[in-house]
């Protein structure tokens, strides 16, 4: 668990700046007050499925939001009813270093549960 102060020059598991903890509480409408991070360190199928159903399970139960720790090659949401996808996501842009973005998804429970079902399901690692 890594507490998080949106005013220290890097904070979070994640190491974000405060530029960035802004962007997230823009996009969410509250600011975390900790960190849960969980990864393993392993890549077969089921691996990723532990991760996914553990990530899942601490967001459901703490009330939180899955952060992917990058962005899932995804269809238009216009076409997720399609695919069997459902629930929300957040792309949040966060700096690199001067000059340079990356981004991440940040989802809710039931979206990785709908991920979580598909052919191509992956945690990012």
């Amino acid at each position: 668990m890594y507490p998080i102060d949106t005013h220290a020059e890097y904070s979070g598991a994640s190491c974000w700046s405060p530029a960035d903890w802004a962007r997230l509480n823009e996009a969410i409408r509250w600011t975390p007050a900790c960190e849960l991070s969980a990864w393993i360190n392993c890549n077969r199928q089921w691996d990723h499925k532990v991760l996914g159903w553990f990530c899942a399970e601490l967001a459901n139960r703490f009330n939180g939001l899955i952060d992917l720790g990058g962005t899932l090659p995804l269809p238009a949401s216009e076409e997720w009813g399609r695919f069997g996808l459902a629930g929300n996501i957040l792309e949040i842009p966060y700096d690199l270093d001067a000059g340079r973005t990356a981004s991440v998804h940040i989802v809710d429970v039931e979206f990785l549960h709908s991920w979580m079902l598909q052919p191509q399901f992956h945690m990012i690692k």
